[in-house]
């Protein structure tokens, strides 16, 4: 009985499309992989030298933006792959599919040639092979609807077509003549429904025998341990990281630049004179919104890895937990870095940000980024399609902006639309961060007065707008700006806010967990077959 566990010891799924890491040469990718194979570097460069790929072992593998290696190279680099994990079964989806000819023919003689050589069984679903390509087949089975119209060694298909009544012409290629059979665009209902029939009824002489049986070779379901394949995912990872700028490098260098301009464009908001009261609170809102809303490139990213990643899971290369060990230990420091980046040229240099707040400015705006982060991962593999996974992602930031008493007060909002307010990031990071840059600050335009004087406590200088008359102290001005814009506050609640938006975080981080388990493991699995 074929099990998921047996599947993923003794046998390799070649997909129809190659799902490579662009940025990884072909060598890279072969050695990477004997890392998590536990096999050596120089079984990599044989496997390479046997899949002749030898001429293009330091091209990278490229992508619809890099250029790299050739469809039958890809090809036969998946093949390589497969011979690291030693299987004594290999499935093949098409894998002619997409290739000219020549490289359709090189594939087929790579794969008969491999199994003949290293003892493996190779099976193959292909479509109109050439005549050459059929050639080259052992076994073939002919389906249609699900049911078998002829089983048994190749060169004796047309002999049983012949037997009933169906003779293959001559100077015929035998696969379009075998599929023409089965297919009722080409002939008709009843002409297939008699084809299986014969098929059903022909001598059990006829038809192939089950082998002999002997028990499997004990193995293990993992060549290697999950602190090795931890370590060789990092190191593959951080190279990928490097090179790549999807992820991370780009959006550190936008985000710079993004936010230098929103700081350019409130340059006077450094100097703490009550008119630019308002423009130092957008600014710290564009700060946060324009790094947070560049999470939809996540949305992408981690979509099409997830096809790379999910190949080498049920191929038995890598453990899930491994994967996500290795993804969440690169994530967080350069997240922070990406942070770093993005308010403290912007913030801090030409926004004369609160200096002696920078750290706990810093960890609240990280960890509120982290909760973008982690909700742009789950939309990954919530849809197949990437891009309704980004449009779901613009949704949930408009949300926060709409919901977290930054427009519309808590109050006003009605049920059961308040409870977006309690769940999304800004609600809880844009507080503290307002609080961190004003609450501290003093402001030029206001004195203090006796609450006898003045019930808030201070007055503005003769001629100062009532409008822009927010305070003294970064606290009155808070209070000020508490009327309008009910998400600041002149409480610190650092504490409480840096907890929640971890939790919201971890909340989104564990549905990721769950559906990348889900996608990785249990959906499309291989089904038990029972003899």
């Amino acid at each position: 009985e074929m099990t998921k566990e047996i599947f993923t010891k003794y046998c390799y799924f070649v997909e129809q499309q190659d799902h490579h890491w662009a940025f990884l040469t072909c060598r890279e990718t072969m050695v990477a992989a004997a890392r998590l194979y536990d096999e050596t570097e120089e079984e990599a460069d044989k496997i390479i030298h046997e899949m002749g790929l030898v001429v293009c072992k330091d091209t990278f593998i490229g992508n619809q933006f890099l250029s790299g290696l050739s469809g039958g190279q890809k090809r036969r680099l998946s093949i390589g792959l497969a011979l690291l994990a030693k299987p004594l079964c290999m499935f093949f989806d098409e894998p002619t599919s997409g290739l000219d000819a020549a490289s359709a023919y090189s594939i087929i003689k790579s794969i008969t040639g491999m199994a003949k050589r290293r003892n493996i069984i190779a099976v193959c679903t292909i479509h109109q092979p050439s005549s050459e390509l059929y050639n080259t087949f052992d076994q073939v089975m002919v389906m249609s609807a699900g049911k078998v119209a002829f089983q048994g060694a190749a060169d004796a298909a047309a002999d049983h077509f012949e037997s009933i009544g169906c003779p293959m012409p001559a100077n015929t290629n035998p696969a379009d003549f075998l599929l023409n059979q089965v297919n009722a665009d080409f002939s008709s209902q009843k002409h297939v429904d008699m084809v299986l029939n014969a098929w059903a009824n022909a001598p059990a002489s006829n038809k192939m025998k089950a082998g002999s049986t002997a028990p499997l070779p004990e193995r293990p379901t993992y060549n290697t341990g999950i602190v090795t394949q931890t370590t060789a995912l990092i190191k593959r990872h951080m190279k990928l990281t490097i090179r790549d700028p999807t992820m991370y490098t780009g959006r550190m260098l936008m985000f710079m630049f993004a936010c230098s301009f929103f700081a350019v464009i409130y340059v006077k908001s450094r100097d703490r004179e009550q008119d630019q009261i308002f423009n130092k609170l957008w600014l710290v809102v564009w700060l946060l919104s324009v790094p947070s809303c560049l999470g939809v490139i996540v949305v992408y990213a981690y979509n099409i890895e997830s096809f790379s990643i999910r190949r080498e899971i049920k191929n038995g290369m890598i453990r899930p937990a491994a994967y996500l060990i290795s993804n969440l230990l690169i994530q967080l420091p350069l997240l922070l870095i990406a942070s770093i980046f993005a308010i403290s040229v912007s913030g801090y240099g030409i926004g004369n940000f609160e200096g002696d707040n920078y750290f706990k400015f810093l960890f609240m705006y990280f960890v509120t980024l982290w909760s973008f982060e982690a909700m742009a991962q789950t939309l990954s593999l919530v849809f197949a399609n990437p891009l309704l996974g980004m449009l779901g992602f613009l949704e949930f930031w408009f949300c926060n902006f709409l919901f977290a008493g930054l427009l519309v007060s808590k109050e006003n909002i009605i049920w059961p639309f308040r409870i977006v307010h309690y769940i999304v990031p800004f609600t809880w990071g844009l507080e503290s961060l307002l609080h961190a840059e004003f609450a501290d600050s003093e402001f030029e335009g206001a004195y203090l007065v006796n609450s006898t004087v003045n019930v808030r406590g201070f007055m503005c200088d003769e001629g100062t707008n009532d409008l822009y008359c927010g305070g003294r102290t970064g606290k009155q001005v808070l209070q000020t700006l508490h009327t309008n814009f009910p998400i600041a506050t002149p409480k610190d609640n650092y504490g409480r806010n840096l907890l929640i938006v971890v939790i919201i975080a971890l909340i989104f981080k564990v549905t990721y967990f769950a559906l990348f388990y889900r996608r990785t493991t249990y959906s499309k699995g291989p089904k038990s077959i029972s003899k």
